[in-house]
């Protein structure tokens, strides 16, 4: 028995520090597989920054080409029509003058017209009042020779007022 009891104690003695080790052993493993997990994660993080730096430096790039094309595409539509905007200004310019060309015209034309009605207007009011004047003054002289012509010999006589 005493035999028995000592094994049984040596036993629980050895099992128990068999069971440190062992605890011990696994504590080092999952330690030594934390940094190993732990590098191999700084590892695929750094690899990924890499990526991720590379991917954005072309997107950036393929962006900066596409601007350019555009840019240039711009550049060339605008040089080929700048020409033909001056021109179209030009011919704009032409058109507007020539309107206004027009339209001095005309109203240069309407107000002569205006003028000649005017002109004519005073023109038949004088020839009307000479009319008038030289058909008093024949009056005149009719009933003068028709006054002398009843009355015998002709006598010549200055007439009042008389504009000869």
């Amino acid at each position: 028995l005493w035999r028995g009891h000592c094994a049984r104690k040596t036993f629980r003695v050895l099992n128990s520090g068999l069971q440190l080790v062992k605890s011990s052993i696994a504590k080092i493993q999952s330690v030594v597989r934390g940094r190993r997990q732990h590098r191999h994660y700084r590892q695929l993080r750094e690899n990924a920054i890499i990526i991720q730096s590379f991917l954005r430096k072309e997107r950036a790039s393929r962006q900066f080409k596409h601007v350019l094309s555009l840019i240039v595409r711009f550049q060339r539509i605008w040089r080929k029509t700048l020409p033909h905007l001056l021109l179209v200004k030009s011919r704009a310019t032409k058109i507007q003058s020539l309107a206004r060309g027009r339209q001095q015209r005309r109203s240069y034309v309407e107000q002569r017209n205006k003028s000649i009605v005017i002109q004519s207007f005073l023109r038949k009011e004088r020839a009307s009042t000479q009319f008038k004047h030289v058909l008093s003054s024949i009056l005149r002289i009719q009933r003068f020779w028709r006054k002398a012509s009843h009355c015998g010999p002709v006598a010549v006589v200055e007439a009042k007022n008389s504009d000869f």
